[in-house]
């Protein structure tokens, strides 16, 4: 992520990054993936951000069961159900 920060405050301090090959040139050089050069040149940060971060997307939903004095509750994470 430090390489990333370093080419935005590049690009930021430097007009001549607005050229599109003098952009192209700096990121060949900056050791990013792929994905983050062609976001940071698309300008698309929801892209640039899941190319840096890369972390699964967890989601958890509880379910409601029907009141039968029972004290266990299940939740559904990542399509299966764990009881607690």
């Amino acid at each position: 992520m430090s390489k990333v920060i370093e080419v935005l405050m590049q690009m930021a301090s430097n007009a001549e990054m607005s050229n599109t090959k003098s952009l192209a040139e700096m990121l060949s050089n900056a050791s990013l993936t792929q994905a983050q050069e062609f976001a940071i040149q698309t300008k698309d940060m929801d892209a640039l951000k899941a190319a840096t971060y890369n972390l699964p997307e967890i989601r958890c939903y509880p379910i409601l069961l029907p009141d039968d004095k029972s004290e266990e509750v299940s939740t559904v994470i990542n399509n299966t159900v764990v009881n607690f």
